[in-house]
């Protein structure tokens, strides 16, 4: 519903296509409150974000190393709880709508 205020910023051409429909997957993180990335301090050691895909369970894991400065890092803590990464998992959920992925280029 649009409303009075709403100001028409630009108009973009829609083409739709399903090419790429078997190739493309959708994951929603909800309870991540920040950006998927890798944290600076595993980014100097050349740790980088992994996922791989477990075909026959359906899930896709996405692991992503923790930021281990001393400031937000607890050593102690590390030694009780193992690796120094952050593993997401996911979860199939029944589809309840439609998803739309969209590209735009050069603007």
């Amino acid at each position: 519903m649009e409303r009075e205020s709403d100001e028409l910023v630009g108009l973009l051409p829609i083409h739709l296509t399903n090419a790429l429909s078997p190739n493309i997957h959708i994951h929603q993180f909800p309870v991540l409150n920040r950006p998927l990335q890798v944290p600076p301090s595993a980014a100097l050691s050349g740790k980088r974000i992994q996922a791989r895909v477990k075909p026959k369970t359906g899930r896709v894991e996405v692991h992503v190393p923790a930021d281990t400065r001393p400031e937000v890092w607890s050593s102690e803590k590390a030694k009780e709880l193992g690796v120094a990464e952050v593993r997401m998992q996911s979860e199939k959920i029944p589809h309840k709508g439609v998803y739309v992925l969209g590209v735009v280029r050069e603007g």
